[in-house]
């Protein structure tokens, strides 16, 4: 016991201090005395390939005395003198100088983020399973690959539908988009999936508003989506006309005036306008 844990005895009985006082610094003393005795036999223990007489002896506790000389247990390597579990240990995972980062985990000589890592989801050795993801490109061929996905901790089995995990783990769709076989798409335009999941427009057909429309005959999107014709005009081969007065949709859509002029008939400029305005030909008179 040293000099200042005795003075701390000697003064709390001078001032006569209470008897269960007493006893809480006595047994403080001891407690302060068996850490030092503890810390400096850590500090004078064996390394690896010094002498000892007992397990005791050596730096535990990975390391145990055998034929009279300190060395690792099975399962511990040694560090520095000093035997460590290099699949556990954070500050040396795999190898001696290789420190896990703040939030990991050390697993089976791995680092692992249990948050995110598919092979320890949530705890060591915890593996999520592959999925397969199939896409379509820009609408172009299916192509198929394999997937595993851990977030929060917990595996994620869907990247198909998952707007959180849309084709791969942590790949979230914008607002407004939906993940239809793992492609974050628009649902209002795109040809692949037009309104709904796997609804796709036929050849000739565009996606407008979720709709597949033909931009050649529809008056709401007429040559383009949202290109709506005025209400007086008919969309004709993807143009806006009026067909009252239109020579190549003259009544209706692809019905063409035929050109002025015809044998046997003299036709003054005023009436082939008279012509152009009714739609209509003069025929020509045989003889």
């Amino acid at each position: 016991m040293d000099d200042i844990r005795f003075d701390a005895i000697a003064k709390s009985l001078a001032a006569g201090a209470p008897r269960r006082r007493l006893v809480g610094t006595f047994a403080a003393v001891l407690a302060a005395a068996r850490l030092g005795r503890r810390s400096a036999a850590a500090a004078d223990c064996a390394k690896v390939g010094r002498a000892c007489e007992r397990n005791a002896d050596c730096c535990r506790p990975g390391a145990e005395c055998a034929g009279g000389a300190c060395r690792c247990k099975a399962g511990f390597d040694v560090c520095a003198g000093r035997c460590y579990n290099f699949d556990t240990d954070e500050a040396r995972c795999g190898g001696c100088g290789t420190a896990c980062a703040a939030g990991e985990t050390c697993c089976s000589g791995e680092c692992a983020d249990f948050q995110d890592d598919p092979d320890h989801c949530g705890g060591c050795d915890t593996q999520c399973p592959s999925i397969v993801v199939c896409t379509r490109p820009g609408g172009g061929p299916q192509q198929c690959t394999n997937s595993r996905c851990c977030s929060g901790g917990a595996c994620v089995d869907d990247v198909q539908s998952n707007p959180d995990h849309c084709g791969t783990c942590t790949n979230a769709c914008a607002a407004g988009q939906t993940c239809c076989e793992g492609d974050c798409v628009d649902l209002d335009d795109d040809e692949g999936h037009c309104g709904a999941c796997g609804n796709a427009c036929g050849a000739g057909k565009a996606c407008c508003g979720g709709g597949c429309v033909n931009l050649q005959r529809n008056e709401d999107h007429c040559g383009a989506c949202r290109n709506a014709c005025p209400g007086f005009m008919t969309c004709c081969a993807g143009g806006c006309v009026n067909l009252q007065n239109h020579d190549g949709h003259c009544g209706a859509c692809n019905n063409a005036c035929a050109a002025a002029g015809g044998g046997g008939w003299d036709h003054s400029g005023l009436v082939r306008a008279l012509e152009r305005l009714a739609c209509h030909e003069i025929g020509a008179v045989a003889g």
